[in-house]
């Protein structure tokens, strides 16, 4: 972001328990930076770098990074001040440098597009999988188009059709939708593959598909949580053979991964990421041949948990 004719950005806003660890960059074309420092709170202790290194990608930057330990409760208020050698004074609250910092994230401009493309065919039918509203957020108000149905295995007042993913020929029409969203879905799915597969049945030729689900989140919705997926991970499920052109995929949201008792072999795990989320848009090419003849309560015993 831009202030009193400084840019900075803060590629890392962290907490851990009561602790705020904040890294990131500003850059001054006739100004170094001096001291950066938490502020909103009497009791915080802190410890900061500002200005000794350049940051190492972007020209003519100073890196700062902070660690503060809170001693109340964390607060997207409090607010990081940045001096800079000639006194010129600067600042941001938390929620300002995460939400500047989130804008920058290419998964964005992706789903922008996608919505985007969906919205210029108003008499287009889109088919939701997974979309049921538990998060109190119905993603058909993105849409504007003819017809948004959302089919989820649990029923719910946003929901058109209830029925398993692993089995959407069976309640759809062949070939009947022009567009596939689902949104934190298929790490649930046992089976992808045969969802990719069922997907390409509903879809018309030349429809396209956008796909976000975890490559690094907690288990969750027990004990219905199954896989993880990378951005290469997409090339096992839509392909030629199954009937697809991946068009664009994305991992982002960057995540650190910390182990609970620290080891010899994870001592710089921090150094490490994982990515929150991880996504593919893809279209259909033609009809798959391929068939996988397993249904879902043939090897799963339990239920999806209803909240």
């Amino acid at each position: 972001m831009r202030r009193a004719g400084l840019e900075f950005v803060a590629d890392q806003v962290t907490k851990f328990f009561d602790t705020v660890y904040i890294r990131g960059w500003l850059r001054s074309p006739d100004d170094r930076l001096a001291t950066v420092t938490l502020t909103g709170a009497a009791d915080i202790q802190q410890r900061s770098t500002a200005g000794a290194e350049d940051y190492a990608g972007v020209d003519g930057a100073h890196a700062f990074q902070l660690q503060a330990l809170l001693g109340r409760h964390f607060s997207w208020d409090l607010t990081v001040e940045f001096r800079t050698s000639r006194g010129r004074r600067v600042c941001a609250t938390l929620q300002e440098l995460s939400d500047d910092r989130i804008s920058y994230y290419s998964s964005n401009s992706v789903e922008a597009a996608f919505v985007a493309r969906v919205n210029a065919q108003p008499d287009a039918r889109v088919l939701d999988v997974g979309g049921r509203d538990r998060s109190q957020f119905d993603r058909r108000t993105l849409f504007n188009v003819k017809e948004y149905v959302v089919l989820d295995i649990v029923p719910s007042a946003n929901v058109d059709v209830v029925a398993d993913a692993h089995e959407l020929s069976r309640s759809l029409e062949p070939e009947s939708f022009d567009f596939v969203v689902s949104s934190s879905v298929f790490e649930h799915l046992l089976m992808p593959w045969k969802v990719a597969l069922e997907i390409n049945r509903v879809l018309k030729p030349g429809g396209m598909a956008f796909i976000t689900t975890a490559q690094t989140v907690g288990l969750h919705d027990m004990p219905w949580d199954f896989l993880r997926f990378s951005d290469t991970s997409w090339d096992g499920i839509f392909n030629d053979l199954t009937g697809f052109r991946i068009v664009e995929r994305v991992m982002d949201y960057p995540m650190f991964i910390l182990p609970f008792v620290i080891r010899e072999i994870h001592l710089d795990t921090e150094k490490a990421a994982g990515y929150e989320m991880s996504a593919v848009v893809v279209e259909k090419i033609g009809k798959t041949e391929l068939m996988w003849p397993v249904l879902l309560d043939d090897v799963m015993k339990t239920s999806y948990p209803p909240t």
